[in-house]
């Protein structure tokens, strides 16, 4: 009689490799579109911001009492960000959805940014209540009340696609 523990050591083993190599991948190429802001579409992959949630498109916030769009702002503020730069996401796998989930990075002036880091560091993302990467950024941005931490109806993005 065969053994199976040959073939299944084998499985195990390239399932282990190909997992790492899909954790590892990167992309990399001038973004074609901000799709909100916290995805992008980098060639022909969709790469959404890990570690971050950024304001739905639609999502409104008040500040000093006047209703803005802080879905729409997010987005802006991330495009300005990348700028005319080359975009390269380190991918951590994909999401529900497909998109592949990434730390992205443009260089500016010979300083590598963290476009997530950045996001969550200006106020205009919340970082992942399921990721620590940028905790202590989110903590900071909320102490010193940058971004949309200023306004005082800014809710969180993950309860504004809950009741919306």
């Amino acid at each position: 009689m065969t053994s199976v523990k040959p073939v299944l050591k084998r499985s195990i083993k390239y399932a282990v490799l190909a997992a790492f190599a899909a954790y590892a991948a990167a992309v990399s190429g001038k973004y074609q579109a901000v799709l909100d802001g916290d995805t992008l579409r980098v060639g022909r992959n969709s790469v959404r911001l890990v570690g971050i949630d950024a304001p739905e498109t639609a999502q409104p916030c008040v500040c000093k009492g006047e209703t803005i769009p802080c879905g729409r702002i997010a987005t802006e503020k991330l495009f300005h960000m990348i700028g005319s730069n080359t975009v390269v996401c380190e991918t951590r796998g994909r999401d529900f959805y497909g998109r592949l989930l990434g730390e992205c990075f443009v260089t500016e002036n010979g300083e590598r940014i963290n476009l997530n880091r950045r996001m969550v560091e200006e106020g205009l993302a919340v970082a992942s209540r399921y990721d620590a990467l940028y905790w202590d950024q989110e903590r900071d941005a909320v102490q010193e009340k940058r971004g949309f931490w200023a306004c005082e109806g800014f809710e969180n993005p993950a309860d504004f696609k809950k009741s919306n």
